[in-house]
């Protein structure tokens, strides 16, 4: 066998993989979670953790999870603080997708909003803030709602005014310079303009010019 036909088996097989954790028993969970790890790009695996039986349920306000069982589960798949971070700001950016679906020709749910921001935080409050700012891009390209773009600036300067770091103002703002969202620089200039972080803040501006 070649190596190139090596690869291209190697390759199919992992790619499988994914499908055989909906089946996977809790108690092998964190064995097989190590398996993905230690064989693909960790972007690969993190999308199969974001969808499969062991972490996708935890992720939804429908089930009223408890953030502690949520906690524990992550535990118990051995999963680390960069991909419990990862997983965070990928559940919170697909919430904030549905309700931009859901707020089309409707008044912008808030309280959704704040609700899933509060549970986040109960969850790992040093991902919140990070995972928040990714849910307003995904809000903005999703939404086609009136004033979606006043909803999503009157919610980031409350939640930056109440104590929230400069991660949840920065996507907006980097987003609207590279023309990624459809986000007003002057609107972007504002928040720029709130960043604590006086080097951050000159670099925003810079990119905004």
């Amino acid at each position: 066998m070649s190596v190139l036909e090596s690869l291209f088996i190697y390759t199919a097989l992992r790619g499988s993989l994914g499908k055989y954790l909906w089946d996977i028993p809790k108690e092998n969970g964190e064995a097989f979670v190590d398996l993905l790890r230690k064989t693909m790009p960790m972007e690969e695996y993190m999308a199969i953790l974001m969808n499969n039986s062991l972490t996708e349920y935890n992720f939804s306000l429908d089930f009223g999870n408890d953030p502690k069982k949520v906690q524990q589960n992550l535990d118990s798949l051995g999963v680390t603080p960069e991909e419990r971070s990862t997983l965070i700001e990928q559940h919170f950016a697909s919430f904030a997708q549905y309700r931009a679906m859901r707020d089309r020709g409707n008044t912008p749910s808030r309280e959704k909003f704040d609700d899933f921001r509060q549970w986040i935080q109960a969850i790992d409050s040093s991902s919140a803030d990070r995972a928040t700012g990714a849910a307003f891009l995904s809000y903005l390209k999703d939404s086609k709602a009136t004033g979606a773009q006043d909803f999503i600036e009157k919610i980031a300067i409350d939640y930056h005014g109440s104590g929230a770091g400069d991660e949840l103002l920065t996507p907006l703002i980097e987003g609207s310079a590279s023309g990624k969202v459809s986000f007003p620089q002057d609107k972007a200039r504002g928040l720029a303009m709130k960043i604590s972080d006086d080097k951050l803040r000159k670099e925003l501006l810079q990119k905004l010019n």
